[in-house]
């Protein structure tokens, strides 16, 4: 229909998953990427307590027994967000060149060179602090292709729950990497196979990739962004098959109109990201949004929820760390359940209070021995772990899936690849700093001995990312990409978003993006804005 209206209540027509069946196909394959994610946050976590781990790489002795510095310890763990941000700052430059799938392939590489070098260990530290660093390079590469590639390879209907399932197989991939730690953690020192198969499963995926990308097409937006208009027309078929509506043709030339505005806008330069103020804005929404997801202490889960679990001499805390990582693909699943009938802001904020009261008890209990000395001391560990879990669930079902869903959307315009890379570094910086301060704050020995006092300091991370939140981030529930870039160039502040009115027609004839269009590209312009409002309408009646 032409002459676009201003959005208002959206439609609620019903979806039909099999329209979309090849789209989802092709993106499930590309977040296979998350699992190596999710599994490298895992599985170095425990094998870092394993006994034939500490007997080849010990470097002190505690109650007879070897055991890590913190130091090492700090360098071990933290070292892959080192390497994390060196990828994720990279990845712009590999991406740019060769693309969404080309940017995986070099990410699985580097997992792959960084795997052998860490098996290829027998008791370096520094060697074991080399491979650590090249597979977080990998690690990094994956945290930028695979999010911009399900953003842009998805239709309007599917993409919410398509970029949301970066966090369900990033849980799944720690669900793993606790699971394999389980199933050899028993395996007896001079046996080094306890520590060396999980760090030997980060091949899995790799090979997958290496064996099927060549089937996964490569994204049409960024292949129109090179000037390759006839393979995206042939890739936007592919990936639309299933749906007998779809009009490639149509299609094509709203991704070359996308390219043709921000090539006018002259707004695609690193520069413009500190000039302009709108792309400014843009980097700072998406730079906080994902840096906020890291503030709060998740690290200090998923990091160390195994050493947590055996000083508070819990039995089988292994076992425990499986149950947490399950808690947390339950979170996932419920968000994706709520996430469109909640909306994306309030479920965060809402969320976020649930992390702040249960850091806030978890730092409590941590004195609760002293306070209640009769009470037997598993109690108390028994109950920091049941609010543990409560701050997992609770986190992913906001943080964990929407963090990087909101991260895409702020990041629209000519500047996207850009601002998603400075995004992401920011991320794995914040991560790196989180994950290096912790067996200081947390460990008795060479540290400040806080132990789960540690919950204290992160409650106030916890408030500190939902204010931002609150003050900069508004609610894109429902709106398309070109509706969120219009509330960014007029300025609409954050807690006016999900009330603001957007009529595209207008902005644009003021901006000046329409003047050379023809009447039949301004009638096609007009059915793209009223088609994604329909598709993004029934995507959340799912």
């Amino acid at each position: 229909m032409a002459g676009g209206a201003p959005s208002g209540p959206r439609s609620t027509e019903p979806f039909v998953f099999a329209h979309h069946k090849y789209a989802l196909a092709y993106c499930s394959f590309f977040v296979l990427g998350a699992v190596l994610y999710g599994y490298d946050g895992t599985y170095f976590t425990g094998i870092v307590a394993m006994p034939a781990f500490l007997a080849r790489f010990g470097d002190t002795v505690v109650d007879g027994a070897p055991a890590l510095k913190s130091g090492t310890l700090s360098l071990l763990s933290s070292i892959v967000q080192v390497g994390e941000l060196l990828g994720s700052l990279t990845a712009t430059v590999i991406g740019g060149v060769g693309g969404r799938r080309g940017g995986l392939i070099a990410a699985c590489a580097f997992v792959s060179i960084g795997a052998i070098i860490q098996l290829a260990c027998n008791g370096s530290v520094a060697q074991l602090t080399v491979g650590r660093l090249v597979l977080g390079m990998g690690i990094g590469q994956i945290s930028n292709c695979v999010p911009l590639y399900l953003s842009e390879s998805s239709p309007a209907a599917i993409r919410g729950i398509v970029v949301g399932s970066w966090q369900l197989l990033l849980a799944i991939g720690q669900v793993i990497g606790a699971c394999v730690d389980q199933g050899t953690h028993e395996i007896a020192y001079p046996s080094t196979a306890g520590y060396r198969i999980p760090i030997g499963l980060n091949f899995v995926i790799p090979l997958i990739v290496f064996l099927g990308i060549w089937f996964v097409p490569e994204s049409p937006r960024w292949l129109v962004s090179k000037g390759r208009d006839g393979e995206a027309k042939i890739n936007l078929m592919r990936i639309n098959k299933g749906n007998s509506n779809y009009d490639a043709d149509r299609g094509l030339w709203e991704y070359k109109d996308d390219v043709r505005r921000s090539e006018e806008a002259g707004a695609g330069s690193w520069g413009s990201l500190w000039s302009d103020k709108v792309e400014f804005r843009k980097l700072v929404s998406t730079f906080g949004i994902l840096a906020g997801q890291q503030v709060g202490g998740v690290q200090f889960i998923f990091s160390y929820a195994t050493v947590v679990a055996t000083d508070l001499q819990l039995a089988n805390p292994f076992l425990i760390t499986i149950i947490i990582d399950i808690i947390e693909v339950l979170g996932v699943l419920v968000g994706f359940l709520i996430i469109e009938r909640v909306g994306r802001k309030k479920l965060i904020l809402w969320c976020s209070l649930v992390e702040v009261g249960s850091m806030m008890i978890i730092g409590g209990l941590a004195s609760g021995p002293q306070i209640a000395p009769t009470v037997p001391p598993e109690a108390f560990g028994q109950a920091a772990i049941a609010f543990i879990c409560i701050y997992v669930f609770a986190f992913n079902v906001s943080w964990g899936p929407l963090a990087w869903s909101v991260a895409t959307e702020m990041c629209v315009g000519p500047n996207r690849s850009k601002i998603m890379g400075i995004g992401t570094a920011a991320f794995w910086i914040v991560a790196w700093a989180v994950t290096f301060t912790l067996p200081y704050l947390y460990n008795a020995v060479g540290g400040a001995g806080l132990g789960l006092k540690i919950g204290y300091i992160y409650s106030g991370g916890c408030i500190l990312s939902a204010l931002f939140v609150w003050l900069y981030i508004g609610e894109t529930r429902g709106r398309t990409l070109e509706e969120i870039n219009e509330m960014f160039a007029r300025g609409i502040p954050a807690r006016q978003w999900a009330s603001y009115r957007v009529d595209i027609n207008k902005y644009e004839g003021e901006m000046g993006g329409v003047k050379n269009l023809s009447d039949a590209d301004a009638a096609m312009r007009s059915d793209k804005i009223e088609d994604e409002r329909v598709e993004d309408a029934g995507a959340r009646i799912v």
